[in-house]
């Protein structure tokens, strides 16, 4: 994978995080605080992954999927990417 297919990668998931994340922690009334301790993470970690200014690591994101009942396969629904022909 080329680095700007790799970086282009890296912001779609980043943004389906924070999206899932987001909408998780909004219908479940917590707070960051709350959710980071469901899952073993801070509140700053939390906030960080919902601005998509971190990547959530493969621990965290099946403690969230546990949690949350949410296939992990969201975050790569799209892949293998579709290469140009």
């Amino acid at each position: 994978m080329t680095p700007r297919r790799k970086d282009d990668l890296e912001r779609r998931t980043a943004k389906k995080v924070r999206l899932i994340i987001g909408r998780y922690r909004a219908q479940h009334g917590l707070s960051q605080r709350e959710l980071g301790e469901r899952i073993g993470m801070t509140a700053w970690r939390v906030s960080a992954l919902e601005r998509g200014q971190a990547q959530i690591n493969t621990g965290e994101w099946w403690a969230f999927c546990r949690l949350s009942q949410t296939p992990p396969s969201v975050l790569v629904e799209d892949w293998p990417p579709k290469h140009p022909r």
